[in-house]
């Protein structure tokens, strides 16, 4: 649902503005590699860093706000900008699979891998092992877990649990009363109790004490591979070896679906969304959603699982799902929105899941990659969204919010979020369309390069073509006056007025310095001001042609766009002759260069 703010493809041309980069927390001062190599402290100074906006250029760019939202569903997937990390550039590692991705509230991004724990802080990783942490265990990092109070908890293989809070590494592990030190899953109850699966069983941490928890009407000793608390009554969802799953609430125990269902396939994620579905991968990789008693397979199991998956809901309630093989996927109002154009993203890999707080999703591969996805300042709109060329001539926004996308093979409209041909498109397929205008009465006026100019009203379709009416079929340049003419541009035939009924001519003969007119904008003192091929900038008023050129200060006498601001003043956009301000107090043209700045 689109909010006010939130990130988004935008309805109407109202809507466009600029957005802020993404933050990331970065630490500066002492070098942080060389602090950890000789002790298990971090001291943070937490400030915040900007990144970088990655801008795309392909047709037609949309504005939106950036806000702390996710990843509109509304958006294919070229349209999100993304910023990839490798081997080869800033990552610190080629051969490392990452299992987990995890934000913590100072700004740290954190990665589980099988050989280290990794830290981003925007700029640079940071990685840690048991190398230069004594209190770390296992290299091995495959769960993490973000605390209520804004600590890490890392689940490892062979090492037990990896604690860092204030800057400290602690560890526990079976000496401290784990059942094993293969760590499966964590979750937090909302009391702040930490849920700890193992291959052996079900540990509680409460007030740093380490306890078992037995789980009834299942044999002792069934390990738990996922956990998940609920987001009601203070239950947790326990998810066992066996592909038995439990629901806990307090000393109540019940089973939801028994042990040995789904052929015994191990559970290995849970995931409860804010609509009280919960989504449950399988270890073969077939996902399920499960509400009010019912079971439901949303991707089917495969030969070629290998237990690894990861589930997350962003902040705007879509549900990504990464499965080996099967790549990343997207749920959206429960039912799947594919990233467009149809195919997943990062095939034959594991892929770890993560958004961060300025609603960017993260995603760390077992090839040595990171990429991280987020909507830019800018959305780009191409024949993939519907437009009918990526060659974009000419925009309009229309007064009722609705834009108007002129190509070089055709029209196309933008409303509600969407872009459609013109409904009258096959009368237009084959139009080069150099020229938009909206009349007084809110008609489209279209100028194009072979068949002449159109008007478009209450479905209808007027051409004026020549010989008879245009005397040219290329229309340069249309502008609507505020009395309801209509100024058309030509290629050779000059300046042709239309008053509704008739056209008019003035060309060279009547003072024209060209008659080849390439842009037509009209003052607010009423002048109607003209860009000339080779021939500079004009300005017919009261019947009269005065130029304006090289030996005024324009920088170039090829003029391709005219704006006026709120004070009046000309701007003037040259072919290769950078941009030209024309002031009414100060004679003449003044020319600013490209390295030039006020």
């Amino acid at each position: 649902m689109l909010t006010p703010g939130s990130s988004r493809l935008f309805r109407n041309a109202r809507d466009f503005c600029v957005a802020s980069p993404p933050r990331f927390a970065r630490c500066e001062g002492a070098d942080m590699e060389a602090q950890f190599a000789s002790t298990t402290e971090l001291t943070p100074r937490g400030c915040l860093l900007r990144g970088k906006i990655a801008t795309i250029s392909l047709a037609v760019f949309i504005f939106t706000l950036d806000s702390a939202l996710a990843l509109s569903p509304r958006l294919a997937f070229p349209q999100y900008v993304r910023q990839d990390w490798t081997a080869e550039t800033e990552l610190p590692y080629n051969d490392r699979s990452v299992f987990a991705l995890a934000q913590t509230p100072d700004g740290y991004l954190w990665a589980g891998a099988d050989k280290g724990l990794l830290r981003f802080d925007g700029v640079r990783f940071t990685v840690f092992d048991t190398k230069g942490v004594s209190a770390m265990k296992s290299d091995t990092n495959r769960v993490l877990h973000v605390a209520a109070d804004g600590s890490l908890w890392s689940g490892t293989v062979g090492g037990g649990l990896l604690h860092i809070q204030d800057g400290k590494f602690t560890s526990l592990t079976h000496e401290q009363g784990l059942l094993s030190d293969d760590i499966r899953a964590i979750a937090e109850a909302p009391a702040g109790t930490l849920w700890i699966g193992t291959p052996r069983g079900l540990n509680r941490l409460q007030a740093s004490q380490v306890s078992t928890a037995a789980i009834k009407n299942t044999p002792p000793g069934t390990g738990v591979s996922a956990i998940c608390a609920a987001k009601e009554r203070q239950s947790i969802w326990l998810g066992l070896v066996d592909g038995g799953l439990i629901r806990m609430e307090g000393e109540r125990f019940t089973t939801v679906i028994s042990g040995g269902s789904e052929g015994g396939q191990p559970i290995v994620h849970l995931m409860e969304a804010r609509d009280r579905t919960l989504w449950i991968g399988y270890h073969d990789g077939g996902v399920f959603r499960y509400l009010n008693g019912a079971q439901k397979q949303v991707i089917p199991a495969s030969g070629t699982a290998n237990g690894f998956m990861d589930f997350l809901e962003d902040k705007d309630g879509v549900i990504w799902i990464s499965v080996f093989k099967k790549g990343v996927r997207r749920w959206c109002d429960g039912a799947e929105c594919p990233l467009q154009p149809s195919r997943v993203f990062f095939v034959d890999q594991d892929i770890a899941l993560t958004e961060d707080r300025e609603g960017g999703l993260w995603f760390a591969g077992s090839s040595g990659n990171m990429t991280r996805l987020y909507e830019g300042a800018v959305v780009t709109l191409t024949t993939s969204e519907g437009l009918c060329d990526d060659n974009v001539r000419t925009v309009l926004a229309g007064r009722d919010g609705s834009v108007w996308i002129g190509t070089e093979k055709g029209l196309a409209h933008f409303q509600d979020g969407r872009i459609d041909p013109f409904p009258l498109a096959e009368r237009f397929s084959d139009d080069f369309v150099l020229s938009l205008a909206e009349g007084i009465d809110g008609s489209l006026w279209v100028g194009t390069r072979n068949h002449g100019l159109k008007r478009m009203k209450d479905g209808l379709v007027f051409a004026y073509s020549a010989p008879d009416q245009m005397g040219t079929n290329e229309v340069r340049a249309l502008n609507v006056a505020r009395d309801g003419t209509i100024w058309i541009g030509t290629r050779r035939n000059g300046l042709s007025r239309f008053n509704g009924e008739h056209f008019s001519w003035l060309t060279r003969a009547d003072g024209l310095a060209s008659d080849e007119v390439r842009i037509i904008r009209e003052s607010a003192d009423g002048s109607l001001w003209l860009g000339l091929e080779h021939a500079g900038l004009t300005r017919y008023k009261d019947g009269k042609f005065t130029d304006f050129g090289l030996r005024d200060g324009l920088g170039k006498d090829e003029v391709r766009a005219i704006y006026e601001d709120r004070e009046g003043t000309l701007w003037i956009g040259n072919n290769d002759g950078g941009l030209s301000r024309f002031k009414d107090t100060v004679p003449g043209v003044r020319h600013r260069r490209r390295d030039e700045s006020d």
